[in-house]
């Protein structure tokens, strides 16, 4: 049995089951990101994202958990804690914060601090785990636009950087348990993204161009939601690339 949801009466002194994730999972860890988001790991070294509709109209959908989210650590995770090792830097926190906030925030900054806004990071939840290995690890929460932008990165990087010993990150990252295995989804390869950094300036700009020819790194927000990434018909410059990767190396 995996991760159940249960709510408590006061009134009555009991707890009722009010959604659960059907699949089998041995859960060696939980956390709650948000009333609707769980986060979950297992013994086969995974890591799963569940997500409640709790406001779907058929109560057979409200009381299921859905997938949103599979990938492979490599150790077995034993704990989850919320928070990050790092304070944030100014540009992006300002970029995590309400329009109005970040210009507040950005006027008391000098400019030669701040880097192109167009191009910063906007993050929501922060968790730290450990594994059995005594690893430290970090997950964080992006938004859909840094989260388009960092999907269309990691999977420019695979299609010019080869492996080590020919293993595909695809199955690296792969999702596996006792008798089944899935790709990896809803998830982003921090240490493969980051590897962007260390790349030569040829391989760099080989990614940037298959970026700006795919063209899936830029999406369009919400009607309530300023698009901070890009503007229409916008291209991607290495130094573009280098500001998002080397501003999410420091939030861990």
């Amino acid at each position: 049995r995996s991760i159940s949801v249960v709510k408590y009466y006061t009134e009555f002194q009991t707890l009722e089951e009010v959604a659960r994730d059907y699949n089998q999972n041995w859960v060696t860890a939980i956390e709650m990101l948000t009333d609707d988001i769980y986060l979950g790991a297992e013994n086969f070294n995974n890591i799963f994202a569940l997500q409640r509709n709790s406001q779907a109209p058929s109560e057979e959908i409200r009381c299921r958990l859905d997938t949103v989210g599979l990938f492979n650590v490599g150790e077995m995770i034993n704990k989850f804690m919320r928070g990050g090792l790092v304070v944030p830097n100014h540009n992006s926190a300002a970029s995590s914060l309400g329009s109005d906030e970040a210009k507040a925030m950005n006027s008391m900054l000098s400019e030669d601090v701040i880097r192109n806004p167009s191009f910063s990071p906007r993050i929501g939840s922060q968790t730290l785990f450990g594994t059995v290995d005594g690893t430290l690890g970090s997950i964080i929460g992006l938004d859909a636009s840094t989260a388009a932008f960092f999907n269309a990165l990691q999977k420019a990087i695979v299609k010019v950087v080869n492996p080590v010993g020919n293993l595909k990150h695809s199955e690296f990252r792969s999702f596996r348990a006792q008798r089944s295995r899935q790709n990896a989804r809803g998830f982003i390869d921090g240490d493969l993204v980051e590897s962007f950094s260390d790349l030569d300036p040829l391989v760099m700009r080989n990614i940037v161009e298959i970026m700006n020819k795919e063209g899936k790194w830029n999406i369009a927000k919400p009607d309530n939601e300023e698009n901070t990434n890009a503007g229409e018909g916008c291209v991607l410059t290495v130094d573009d690339v280098l500001s998002m990767v080397e501003d999410m190396s420091m939030m861990h």
